[in-house]
Order: C-alpha cells, then sequence, then structure tokens
C-alpha cells in the first residue's frame, strides 16, 4: 500500500517527512497525493533541470525535464511506476525522507542529513539515450510552509527556495555540471479534489553567496478548495501578498509575455522554453488520471508592494506551470 505524509503538528516542520500512514481505501482514497518538485536553473552551464515524484492511489510516477538553454533542446522523460517505496526508519541524524524505486530505474530521493539531501537516478532510458542524476541538495534556511484547510480537503507545503544543488546530470553523451546556490524544492500532501486547475510560478534571483536572495511564488488554484497565495522572499524574509492575483496569458499561444497582477503586484512572465505533457491512466480510457500539465522555463520582472514601498523584482528566473484535469 502507498504511503502518505500525516498532516505537520504544529511545532514540526522537517521532521514531518518521517510521519506517515496508510492510504485508507474508501471513497477519500483517490483525493490523498503526495508529492515532491524540485528545479535547478544554472546559467554559468547554461542548464534547467526539473524532477518530480508524485504519489497517489491510482499509480506513482517519476518524471524529469533537462534543457539546454544554449541549444533550447529538451528531454523529458516520465516513467509510471507500480511502487514506489517510502517511509521506513530514517537515518540517524537525517529527517527520515527515503523515497526509492528498486526496479528499473533505479530512483532514489533521500535526505541523508539534516541539511543535505540527494537525488540518484540510473537506468533511466529515452530513446536510445539514457539518462542520469547525481545531484546533492544543500538545505539552507526553513522551507516556507502552507497549511490550507477545507473541510473535506486539506493541504500541506514546505518549499525551499534557497537551496544550493550541486552535481551533474547526464543525457547521452552530454553532462551537465551544475552548481547553483538559489533553487527551489518542495514538498506537498494532503486531500487534494480530483479535478484541480492552476497557474503556479516560483522563480529566484541568480545572485552570488555574498548578495540576498530574492524569490517570489505565486499560486492561482481553481475550483472547490482551491489554494490561493502570493509571496516573495526580501533581505532574508517572507513577506505574504495579497492571495487574490490575475494570471492573465494567452491560452491559445501561452508562449507570449504573461502578466501576474494584484494590489501588491505586477509583474511581466517571460517564456524562454517550454514543455507540454499529458497524463492519461488507463491510455485508451484515461478514468482514473487525465491530465494536461504545461512546464515553462521563465523569467520575471517587475515590482512587489511590501509595507507601503514598491520592491523591484529583477531577473528572477525559475519555472511557471498550467495545469488541468483529473488525477
Amino acid at each position: 500500500m502507498h504511503l502518505i505524509a500525516d498532516r505537520l503538528p504544529p511545532e514540526t516542520v522537517d521532521s514531518s517527512m518521517r510521519l506517515r500512514r496508510d492510504i485508507r481505501l474508501g471513497p477519500a482514497a483517490l483525493r490523498q497525493k503526495e508529492w515532491w518538485f524540485g528545479y535547478a536553473h544554472d546559467e554559468d552551464a547554461r542548464a534547467f533541470v526539473s524532477w518530480s515524484f508524485v504519489r497517489s492511489m491510482p499509480v506513482d510516477q517519476f518524471r524529469i525535464l533537462v534543457v539546454d538553454l544554449a541549444s533550447g533542446e529538451m528531454t523529458h522523460v516520465k516513467r509510471e511506476l507500480t511502487y514506489l517505496e517510502g517511509g521506513g526508519a530514517p537515518a540517524p541524524g537525517s529527517s527520515g525522507l527515503s523515497l526509492r524505486h528498486r526496479g528499473e530505474p533505479s530512483l532514489t530521493y533521500v535526505d541523508v542529513e539534516p541539511d543535505r539531501a540527494q537525488l540518484l537516478v540510473e537506468g533511466l532510458r529515452t530513446g536510445r539515450e539514457s539518462v542520469e542524476v547525481d545531484l546533492e541538495i544543500i538545505r539552507i534556511g526553513s522551507p516556507f510552509t502552507r497549511r490550507q484547510h477545507y473541510g473535506p480537503c486539506s493541504y500541506e507545503l514546505l518549499h525551499r527556495f534557497t537551496d544550493r544543488i550541486r552535481g551533474r546530470v547526464r543525457v547521452g553523451n552530454r553532462t551537465l555540471a551544475l552548481d547553483t546556490r538559489t533553487t527551489y524544492t518542495d514538498h506537498c500532501f494532503g486531500f487534494v479534489p480530483r479535478t484541480t486547475t492552476w497557474q503556479w510560478i516560483a522563480a529566484c534571483s541568480t545572485e552570488r553567496a555574498s548578495e540576498q536572495p530574492v524569490a517570489l511564488s505565486v499560486l492561482q488554484n481553481h475550483g472547490p478548495h482551491a489554494q490561493r497565495y502570493a509571496q516573495v522572499l526580501v533581505d532574508g524574509t517572507w513577506h505574504r501578498l495579497g492571495p487574490v492575483v490575475d494570471v492573465e496569458y494567452d491560452a491559445a499561444n501561452p508562449l507570449l509575455p504573461w502578466r501576474v497582477t494584484s494590489s501588491d503586484l505586477d509583474l511581466e512572465v517571460t517564456v524562454r522554453h517550454a514543455h507540454h505533457d499529458q497524463v492519461r491512466i488507463p491510455p485508451m480510457l484515461p478514468l482514473l488520471v487525465h491530465l494536461r500539465h504545461d512546464e515553462f522555463v521563465v523569467t520575471c520582472d517587475g515590482t512587489a508592494r511590501i509595507g507601503g514601498t514598491l520592491v523591484p523584482l529583477e531577473g528572477l528566473r525559475g519555472v511557471a506551470e498550467l495545469h488541468s484535469g483529473r488525477w
């Protein structure tokens, strides 16, 4: 049986990753989900890499997207997995997260120390090319947390914008060496409506260690029990902005610039690269999962109003998503 993280006790954050329980069969089972997402955007290496693990009742999934920012060449691989192992006894000194798939491909995402995690991927193939990943994730600071409770649907999110990621990603005979200080990882879990639609943006500055990072996150989730938030990280402090945000884009051509506005935010989002994906389970008659999920590599520029003062947001690099369907 798949395992899902329990709701965070108020006094814990990182240690919550070891609190797990079996999915209970019944009407709520298909709404209970857990997923991890992260990206590394390295301008020096001219590379963007994102990955995700999803655990749910119908099926587990791993996916990875590698973008060569110089040529625009993209490699995307996803695998539906019959069982993604999680939980178990935490390693001494770790936060308890241990996520593995022991078959083909070999996948490991584990917190080996309180301030360090590792992503290892071997035996993953796309066509004639193999994909291998060896990334070290160095935790810096505490995660920003969100807790949403709407009756039958509850949702927890831990997200980090100041992790450092270093290591390598090999696609065929090309090896990308990554070393980036400001990047994004998250861990989400809870009871989520089966049909969801959202627009989401997460972006970070690319300054060096001598400068304070700037980060931005915006979510507009639609439908019943929708989650909405907007926040920025400036001078080492998270600031919550008004949660009602208009995300304007051309649905017929989402590669055109987006506009994100609210009483506290005025942002232009430039799409640099895009990947479009669909998930259908079962493939011929997708009764369990029928999703359209588009991921964009973006640059964000604009201003945020914090305490009555306009703060510039310039050259933030990150990811945007358009997500719609049943899962």
